[in-house]
């Protein structure tokens, strides 16, 4: 899909981008046609993207809308929580899998698992596993920068927003 000057998209890692520009670009001893993604929440960075690279371009995503949020919110506590993977390497590879794929409904499935499993290892005087806790922020700052732009909210009041919506 071809994308356009100004659009905004999610882009991998990265999350929410605008597209800043199409240009033509030397790196080494190859030009190519780029994409120039400009993080919104990382206004430093700038992210090259070659346009005849379909692996990197099928990470472009469209954003949702507000209504697609609201939805996505309003499902949230029927949403299952998926089942918890015991094995560590296991679940580091099934989480590496939701987050390349950033299917919401699949983010929200592997944070409600997180989230419980956290509660449970805490009544029992456990520690969070630092891989668990390093995944579970990523996948909510893959939620919570396109919620905050969709919904035009700081990134620090997302929380709130979903827990005032539920």
């Amino acid at each position: 899909m071809k994308r356009s000057v100004g659009e905004v998209i999610l882009y991998d890692i990265h999350g929410v981008c605008r597209v800043e520009g199409i240009e033509d670009r030397t790196f080494g001893d190859v030009e190519r046609s780029y994409y120039i993604l400009r993080p919104v929440y990382e206004r430093d960075s700038v992210i090259y993207v070659p346009l005849d690279n379909k692996v990197q371009t099928e990470k472009m995503r469209d954003m949702l809308t507000k209504e697609q949020v609201q939805e996505l919110i309003r499902q949230m506590p029927d949403t299952e929580a998926m089942p918890w993977i015991a094995n560590d390497n296991l679940r580091k590879e099934e989480a590496r899998h939701v987050l390349a794929s950033r299917s919401r409904k699949e983010l929200v499935s592997m944070l409600k698992a997180l989230h419980h499993h956290r509660t449970e290892l805490e009544k029992r005087g456990k520690k969070f596993h630092v891989s668990d806790e390093r995944i579970m922020k990523e996948a909510e700052k893959i939620l919570y920068d396109e919620f905050a732009y969709v919904m035009d909210l700081d990134r620090d009041q997302v929380e709130d927003y979903i827990m005032s919506q539920l």
